[in-house]
């Protein structure tokens, strides 16, 4: 498209719903979602789970497809995929029950979220084990305009889809996975 025709650096967020309820694809990628068959954006029953593994693959596959494309236009391009928050398969029994209640391997899977940064070789160094997805925009930032990035506190909370609570989670030991 016209975007990629150019010659000046750009900017793009694309915030894509899946792999949310409704879920859009079946197992073979193709379109099986209609409004006969819609279920609520709410529903993450755990009969939901392969619809939700047909999704996340279906999307694993075209963003694929992107990144290989952007990076084909240019080498050096920074390029973050994030998600928002873990699946909530697990939590589902829970959804009613106050946050200090849920057990940890629901806290755990809701945790589980994707944060993925590719840098130029320069901005590498910055990126640290127990780098979370608040400080991602400071990185991007900083590393397109060559600076040093001033990162916020590695903080975690989660918040209540029953009530309007909120529990900060302590620190847990930094993690590498690169």
């Amino acid at each position: 498209p016209k975007l990629l025709a150019g010659t000046r650096p750009f900017f793009v967020l694309v915030h894509h719903i899946s792999p949310h309820p409704p879920y859009l694809y079946d197992r073979n990628c193709r379109r099986g979602f209609t409004l006969n068959n819609a279920r609520p954006a709410s529903d993450w029953s755990p009969e939901r789970l392969p619809d939700f593994i047909h999704e996340t693959t279906c999307l694993n596959r075209d963003v694929a497809r992107t990144v290989r494309a952007l990076i084909a236009r240019d080498s050096g391009a920074i390029i973050v995929l994030q998600s928002d928050h873990g699946a909530w398969f697990r939590m589902y029994p829970y959804k009613q029950t106050h946050l200090s209640q849920w057990p940890t391997d629901v806290v755990e899977e809701r945790l589980a979220y994707l944060n993925q940064v590719r840098l130029p070789d320069r901005c590498r160094k910055y990126v640290r084990p127990d780098f979370a997805q608040v400080n991602t925009a400071r990185l991007i930032v900083a590393c397109a305009r060559h600076e040093v990035p001033a990162f916020l506190p590695e903080r975690t909370f989660l918040t209540s889809y029953s009530d309007d609570s909120f529990l900060e989670l302590p620190a847990k030991p930094a993690q590498d996975s690169r």
